[in-house]
């Protein structure tokens, strides 16, 4: 009996700690307090509060203090207060929480989560969202916004040109509609953005100049249009200097013509500033004989070799053309000339050729009295000359002596006019191939002369074998002293 006792108190004890056990769970997961919140105001200005009505029920029989917070993430924009809640037992309490945005914060809507506790570590969390909404702005606010502009310190007109502009909203008005207006000399544009509250952005612009822009400083304005006031809220000024520079590059060309050769040289500035530029053409000798240009060159030494050079200056698209002539033409001329006068020379020349000589053998301290008279004929042709007649005429203050000297050639025959004067004639029948003859006669002066004497030119015909006569005068006769 006894060890059925002791079953029974076995069995009564296990069920006794598990109802213990039991009501301690339940107890256990039993919140320790409930909480609601009622908002008042939580459409708010970037100064302005959110206001709620937190109830706070204690179920506890002994007092709580109840903290309140914000998560991590909500608690580094936005700041709560009070943080705690001191709640007696058995009782329920309304409290006013605030919320307000810090400087940072931008508008907007925002879902914030609040963390509620009870002192006891084993107690659980309750949160509850709630919903906030920042989206107005002041009445009072006018736009406030900071405008840089930044451009290179020097600009080449043939590159593009980067101007950089920075806006920054200094207060919390959100400027939906804003225009960045540019304007200068050399270039002008305007953009359209929009700036959030307490934003900064920079916009970067890219224009293309003139290459041919005058260099100098042109001045840079820069201003934000605000549309929805028609006013300006700020300017900026700034000036941009482009440089100057100069490209004369000489483009070459050759032109031939009949024996005349032409060098064109073209010049053109495609820069943005005058500019002096020099061309040097090599001119050697014998070449620069029959160079010449237009304009007209310099010549100058270089490194001992001549050159042709030219200096011009050219302002801005001004072009110019150098023509340097080499004219081969007035030597080919005078060559051609002289080929075609030798070739006629020696077409058109007589095939006989007639020297007339005159030489003093009687002299004395009055005068002449006395000279001989030699007249040389030579057949220069490949051919022989026939029918040959020699004719001289005698001056009229001398006379012909006679003579049987051998070797001599006389007179075929002699003729006097009163007109005319004293003709001597000889007449040959053939003269052979290269071969010569000498006709020799004396004069006796009928006064004596003093100084030289003058006498005619000796005249010959003969027949050149194409059965035309043709004649040659001797050049004027040669006098020789002794």
């Amino acid at each position: 009996m006894v060890e059925g006792t002791t079953k029974r108190l076995i069995v009564l004890l296990i069920v006794a700690l598990m109802l213990i056990s039991s009501g301690s769970l339940v107890f256990a997961l039993n919140p320790s307090f409930s909480v609601s919140a009622e908002p008042m105001s939580y459409r708010i200005t970037p100064d302005g509060f959110a206001n709620y009505t937190l109830t706070v029920v204690n179920l506890k029989r002994t007092d709580q203090v109840i903290s309140v917070q914000l998560t991590p993430a909500d608690a580094t924009n936005w700041i709560i207060f009070p943080n705690s809640i001191n709640i007696p037992g058995d009782s329920e309490k309304d409290i006013l929480i605030s919320i307000y945005p810090k400087s940072t914060t931008g508008l907007g809507v925002y879902d914030l989560t609040l963390k509620v506790k009870d002192n006891y570590d084993n107690q659980e969390l309750i949160q509850l969202p709630l919903h906030l909404s920042v989206d107005g702005y002041y009445s009072d606010y006018v736009p406030n916004v900071a405008l840089s502009v930044t451009v290179p310190p020097t600009q080449d007109p043939r590159e593009p040109l980067k101007v950089t502009v920075l806006t920054r909203n200094r207060n919390q008005l959100d400027i939906t509609n804003m225009t960045i207006r540019l304007s200068s000399a050399v270039f002008s544009e305007e953009y359209s953005m929009a700036l959030g509250p307490r934003k900064e952005t920079t916009k970067d612009f890219t224009f293309d100049l003139n290459p041919l822009q005058e260099p100098g400083d042109y001045p840079v304005t820069v201003d934000l249009y605000y549309p929805k006031t028609g006013k300006v809220i700020t300017t900026f000024e700034t000036t941009l200097k482009i440089d100057g520079y100069s490209l004369v590059t000489p483009q070459y060309d050759t032109q031939y013509e009949w024996f005349l050769k032409k060098e064109l040289i073209n010049l053109e500035n495609l820069g943005n500033e005058e500019k002096i530029k020099e061309v040097s053409v090599y001119a050697p000798w014998p070449k620069r004989l029959f160079m010449y240009s237009d304009p007209k060159a310099e010549k100058i030494k270089i490194d001992g070799k001549t050159y042709l050079q030219w200096s011009t200056s050219l302002k801005t698209a001004e072009t110019m053309q150098i023509i340097v002539y080499t004219n081969y033409r007035v030597p080919i001329i005078l060559l051609v000339i002289l080929i075609l006068g030798s070739a006629a020379y020696f077409v058109f020349r007589s095939p006989v050729l007639i020297l007339k000589e005159v030489a003093v053998v009687g002299e004395d301290s009055e005068g002449i009295s006395e000279v001989k008279v030699r007249i040389f004929l030579k057949n220069r042709s490949r051919g022989q000359v026939h029918n040959i007649s020699v004719t001289d005429k005698l001056p009229g203050i001398t006379e012909l002596i006679q003579s049987n000297h051998l070797g001599s050639l006389k007179p075929t025959r002699i003729t006097k006019t009163q007109k005319k004067g004293t003709l001597l004639y000889w007449d040959l029948d053939s003269i052979e191939s290269y071969e010569e003859r000498i006709i020799t006669y004396r004069l006796k002066a009928k006064l004596k002369i003093v100084g030289d004497m003058t006498l005619p030119k000796a005249r010959v015909k003969f027949d050149s074998g194409s059965g035309n006569e043709r004649m040659t005068l001797s050049p004027v006769p040669l006098f020789l002293r002794r």
